[in-house]
């Protein structure tokens, strides 16, 4: 103890800190120690539990827009207690603003911002909003779907401020487009200006307080001194900050993290953070006229009434305007509270914003499953998505095949969202359903026809128990083009999902190139899944009519294409390939079963509209990368499928599409991608194959 002492001593001698905590400890607290003086406290240990985690994050994570999705997708997923410490600073976030609200009103109420705290009022405003402005440069920091579009939202919000606006918004962008440059400069917002005006504020803040104490009602006659009394209820208010925290963290298994940003797409749903939710409604209140009495002249003038609290306290009567700021603090509050609550009712009876939100939760369950199947690239996890057969492959299917092919039984399918009125309602003819839906509801009826198309015939209807007092109705039928039209609703709802499937008119893709799709078509060339939608192709319906191959030989012929006819090397001549079987002693009994019964009409080397009278395509190096990027370029070729008449052919995409899609739609047809159900779809012991294949997409 001894020891000790004269330690302390001389440390005090050299820095006077020991007298200073002393000194600390022992200010008194008029009125007596409580938790009405813990709010101020709170929110500093929040501040400092976003100090730490902050710091942690750091040494993982890369400003940089094509690594900083990867970097925080490593902290979750990766670093040891990542999605710990990530979670404790993004609901921190929370934590300090729900601890600012409440200690602004405490202080509001105990009319702390008069003399002579004026200036402890201010320095905490100061803090309020540079807390926001972390809050706010927080958002982008992952580079995901969510922070990049409420980002973009937030600077055009900042663009409609009067004279600065347009010159605000390019430098916090950092140009006109979105890019490295604006996640630069908002990092170090975040992590350079903001802090140290919060650490500096902190201090100022601190300073002051212990100068003019501790206000606020105590018990008449009671004074503590900080310590222990005070100090015990400060930690302990700390620790449940905390403590609350590690429960949200656990609960929810983190912060979560969408998809990497797409700044081609537009269909993302974004919104704020709960706490910027009431400000996003309020734009939403006005028109785009108008908007900015939602953007700068509300919000301007509640800033400014809140910084000249102190000097209108000094110049009308004190009551009156302690009166004036409660009820404004609360009407804003309970207006914030109103507008959140508006924006999130809307929200969820908004199909259109429900269907886009699960679309979002898909890419972002399928990114975090590419990523840990295979890693991220080494140019950014902006290609982990723009590579993937299963989410690029189908867009790009989707926008170009499906109007006349299938994938997987299915067409383009178009989603709509109609939402009428009930003036729109009550013009609406439903007897147009009745034919089928004659027993469900009126209501149901009538928004459902005013939802179809006018040439609807309708074929069937039903009524599916989807929860226990819910019941989803289907009315299914046919439009003027012959497609299959589906209207969905609930009898509590306000909307119709109208999805329109196209007519399917040549083959389905799913599998082409492989060995499952050609041992279905020498199988049944007849089906809708082959040929039997394309009479133009029925060379190979009349081959099966007569052919005496037996299912067994059969698979022997689509085993030779598979081991011998899809792996073809490139640049071999299609004779020099075929001598190796020609001459061999044993040919495999593929080769001989072709040679018989399909010679005929394909050849290896050029065959159909070749002189020859051949009217089919040349199979050599069927279902290779290389033959499947002709048939998709130029179909029309000589030895494909010129020997059709124009109008009968495929369409050509020659140019239209950039290499790395045509990779991309070639791998989604021979089924070269991670499944979206691991259960399902290639097998396990096909997986590492797949992952081989998304590793060396990565190198083209």
């Amino acid at each position: 103890m001894r020891n000790h002492s004269r330690f302390s001593e001389w440390v005090d001698e050299r820095t006077g800190l020991v007298s200073f905590l002393g000194r600390t400890s022992e200010e008194p607290v008029r009125g007596g120690a409580g938790l009405r003086h813990v709010f101020g406290s709170a929110l500093a240990g929040a501040f400092l539990i976003q100090l730490v985690t902050g710091l942690l994050l750091m040494t993982s994570y890369v400003p940089s827009s094509s690594h900083a999705w990867g970097s925080v997708w490593y902290i979750d997923n990766q670093m040891a207690l990542g999605w710990v410490i990530r979670g404790l600073h993004h609901f921190g976030s929370s934590a300090v603003v729900v601890l600012l609200a409440m200690h602004l009103v405490q202080t509001i109420l105990l009319a702390a911002y008069r003399s002579p705290r004026e200036f402890n009022w201010w320095l905490g405003l100061v803090m309020m909003f540079a807390a926001l402005g972390l809050a706010l440069t927080g958002y982008l920091l992952p580079w995901d779907q969510k922070g990049y579009w409420a980002t973009r939202v937030a600077t055009n919000i900042a663009g409609t401020t009067p004279v600065i606006g347009p010159l605000a918004q390019r430098v916090l962008v950092g140009g006109i487009e979105y890019g490295n440059q604006t996640l630069t400069r908002l990092y170090g917002l975040h992590v350079g200006v903001f802090p140290m005006v919060l650490v500096l504020g902190l201090l100022g803040h601190w300073a002051l307080a212990r100068r003019h104490g501790l206000s606020g009602r105590g018990r008449p006659g009671k004074d503590d001194t900080y310590s222990p009394a005070q100090a015990f209820y400060n930690l302990l208010a700390i620790a449940l900050v905390l403590g609350i925290l590690l429960t949200i963290v656990l609960v929810n298994g983190g912060a979560g993290l969408e998809a990497p940003a797409d700044p081609s797409g537009t269909d993302y749903p974004a919104r704020p953070e709960w706490y910027f939710l009431a400000l996003y409604q309020l734009l939403n209140e006005f028109d785009s006229d108008t908007e900015i009495i939602g953007t700068m002249v509300i919000p301007g003038a509640i800033v400014t009434l809140l910084f000249l609290l102190p000097v209108l306290d000094r110049l009308f009567p004190r009551r009156l305007v302690h009166f004036g700021a409660c009820a404004m603090i609360f009407v804003v509050l309970g207006g914030a509270g109103a507008l959140m609550t508006k924006a999130l009712l809307a929200d969820r009876g908004d199909a259109a914003f429900v269907l886009a939100r699960l679309e979002a939760d898909r890419h972002r369950e399928r990114a975090d499953a590419l990523a840990e199947a295979a890693g991220l690239p080494p140019e950014g996890a902006g290609y982990l998505m723009a590579r993937d057969p299963l989410s690029r492959g189908m867009d790009l299917l989707e926008a170009n095949c499906l109007s006349c092919h299938a994938y997987a039984g299915e067409g383009r399918v178009q989603v709509q969202v109609a939402q009428p009125t009930a003036d729109q309602l009550l013009l609406v003819d439903p007897a147009r359903l009745s034919g089928v839906a004659a027993d469900l509801p009126d209501a149901v009826l009538r928004r459902v026809a005013f939802a179809v198309p006018k040439e609807f015939d309708p074929r069937s209807a039903e009524r599916e128990e989807t929860t226990p007092g819910s019941t989803l109705y289907r009315v299914e039928g046919i439009n003027a083009q012959g497609e299959r039209v589906v209207a969905e609703t609930s009898l509590g709802d306000d909307h119709v999902v109208v999805s329109t499937h196209s007519v399917q008119s040549a083959s389905d893709l799913k599998g082409f190139g492989t060995r499952a799709w050609l041992r279905g078509l020498l199988e049944d060339p007849s089906s809708p899944r082959y040929f039997g939608l394309v009479p133009q192709c029925g060379g190979m319906a009349s081959w099966k009519e007569s052919s005496k191959l037996t299912p067994g030989q059969l698979d022997e012929v689509a085993d030779f294409f598979d081991e011998h006819v899809i792996p073809a090397t490139p640049g071999l001549s299609a004779a020099a390939w075929e001598l190796q079987f020609a001459e061999a002693e044993e040919p495999p009994p593929g080769y001989q079963h072709f040679i018989n019964e399909c010679a005929d009409c394909h050849l290896w080397g050029l065959g159909g509209a070749d002189s020859t009278g051949v009217d089919s395509p040349n199979v050599y190096g069927w279902g290779s990368p290389t033959w499947i990027r002709r048939m998709i370029e130029e179909p029309g070729a000589r030895d494909l499928y010129g020997y059709l008449a124009d109008h009968e052919q495929m369409p050509g995409f020659e140019g239209q599409l950039t290499e790395a899609d045509l990779g991309v739609i070639i791998r989604l047809l021979r089924g070269e991608y991670l499944p979206a159900d691991r259960s399902s779809g290639p097998s396990a012991e096909g997986t590492p194959a797949v992952i081989e294949g998304l590793e060396a997409s990565r190198a083209d």
